[in-house]
């Protein structure tokens, strides 16, 4: 009797008249998969802002006016209004689902990216005529979008409605697995569940009362884009604190080296730059009695340090990882 010789290894079983000896085993990337799409989401975040600069750059330079609108909101009756709406409901997507490194990073990204959204299905109210100038404002967003902006916010809200329960489940859920965790688990859970539940409520019960459906008309977006860049520049705090004291940095040595836990890192300058860029923009606003594009250079001073912020906090994090697991430490 002679032996049977064994098929080979390009060969399928069934195609050499052999069954298989077992379950063959599954087949496994040679490369990190998940830590690749972790990065690719990351990465993607500044990709859309970058976009979204270069829609309204575009339209600012067609319009042929020598200043751009009073905000970055105002271009939502413009031929930005898709590219607005879209990246802001991707960068909410995205602030959900990347995880923060530290429990409280997380939880001040998922309050964000819940709120991101409605700054952009929320629009701002078309109070004056010099709202949309007829330069950058094509003629259907003049003669359906800007008289239907009520119609438009309702459809919205009550699209938005399933969404934002199904998140709050979420968030819910997640911060009852954590009631037995470490307490900075536990606690910015709950922080992520109830911020994001209770906005929602309180937005809701307002737009659902006829006597102040008006006040969310006017005050709902100003609300949600103040709330959004507040928990973003929040977040910065926890990841400065969990990446602790850069060798590198040269404020960790010489007579900043006193305050290695408010100039240790590059995400302490940039926090610190970006809450000193807003303070400026509001002493001037104070000081000079008219200033048009206040809002639009307050949105350039939140959005510009966090775009720095969230690519240096990409390279250190791609860094740390090649390196091997950082040492935990409480944020």
């Amino acid at each position: 009797m002679t032996a049977t010789t064994a098929p080979h290894r390009h060969t399928p079983a069934h195609a050499s008249g052999t069954r298989s000896p077992g379950p063959q085993p599954r087949w496994r990337p040679s490369h990190d998969v998940f830590g690749q799409t972790y990065y690719v989401l990351r990465w993607s975040m500044p990709v859309l802002l970058v976009w979204l600069a270069v829609a309204i750059a575009t339209a600012w330079l067609d319009s042929g006016l020598a200043l751009p609108m009073t905000s970055i909101s105002a271009y939502y009756y413009t031929d930005v209004h898709t590219v607005f709406v879209g990246v802001l409901i991707a960068l909410g997507v995205l602030l959900v689902v990347i995880q923060g490194r530290t429990p409280w990073e997380d939880a001040l990204m998922n309050t964000a990216g819940a709120l991101a959204p409605f700054v952009a299905l929320l629009p701002t109210p078309v109070t004056a005529s010099d709202t949309c100038i007829a330069p950058y404002c094509t003629s259907r967003m003049l003669d359906d979008v800007i008289p239907d902006n009520h119609e438009i916010i309702a459809f919205n809200v009550l699209t938005a409605i399933p969404v934002w329960l199904i998140l709050c489940a979420y968030l819910t859920r997640r911060a009852w697995t954590m009631r037995h965790g470490e307490p900075r688990e536990r606690h910015s859970s709950i922080f992520s569940a109830a911020t994001t539940t209770v906005f929602g409520a309180a937005g809701l019960l307002v737009w659902f009362d006829d006597g102040t459906r008006q006040l969310f008309y006017d005050r709902a977006h100003l609300t949600s884009a103040a709330l959004m860049v507040t928990m973003l520049i929040a977040s910065m705090v926890p990841f400065a604190m969990w990446m602790g004291p850069s060798t590198r940095w040269p404020f960790t040595r010489g007579p900043f080296a006193r305050w290695p836990g408010l100039l240790g890192n590059e995400f302490w300058v940039v926090l610190w730059l970006t809450l000193l860029g807003l303070a400026a923009c509001g002493l001037v606003y104070v000081v000079k009695d008219q200033w048009d594009h206040t809002v639009l250079v307050v949105e350039i001073a939140a959005i510009v340090p966090f775009f720095l912020y969230w690519g240096l906090q990409g390279l250190a994090l791609g860094r740390r990882d090649r390196n091997g697991p950082p040492v935990e430490r409480s944020a």
